[in-house]
């Protein structure tokens, strides 16, 4: 099966969900899925910020190899499931390439409810660097303790 994680720009949140399901099927010997992450408004040049960089480390993450690249169709078509990070990207995809897409959390936890950003969660993010960089680690960290459940519940869907 191969699953395909959305956001906004593939640099912290998509990117996350797929470097960490990766590791975790790797480490646990699952083979049965592949994974792809991209953005909606996703640039090549645009990589991961220094604060996600720290908290993939401190996880044991190498995110070296990660190319932001932007949704399209033929990367949704190649793909048995899309994984919207939020409700935002699930409307986008319905609406730009009639794209069914199911949230994260709905997936996981049967709450129809995003996988924030940043720039949605905290006002005037630029100046609050600490809290940002808080806010990074608890959304790494949301994804990290998922990827187990996720990956139960895929193979339980299958």
């Amino acid at each position: 099966m191969r699953v395909l994680f959305v956001c906004k720009g593939n640099r912290f949140r998509s990117m996350s969900s797929e470097l960490l399901a990766k590791q975790y099927c790797n480490k646990n010997n699952i083979s049965i899925f592949e994974f792809e992450s991209a953005g909606i408004s996703a640039s090549p040049k645009i990589g991961p910020t220094e604060d996600i960089k720290n908290k993939l480390k401190s996880i044991s993450i190498d995110y070296s190899k990660h190319i932001p690249k932007k949704v399209n169709q033929k990367l949704l078509d190649n793909n048995d499931l899309i994984i919207a990070m939020g409700k935002n990207h699930q409307d986008f995809l319905k609406k730009e390439f009639n794209q069914e897409s199911i949230l994260f959390n709905e997936l996981i936890y049967g709450e129809k409810t995003s996988v924030g950003d940043v720039e949605e969660i905290i006002w005037d993010y630029e100046n609050k660097p600490e809290i940002v960089k808080q806010f990074v680690n608890d959304t790494i960290e949301h994804i990290k303790n998922s990827i187990p459940k996720l990956i139960k519940t895929l193979i339980k869907n299958q």
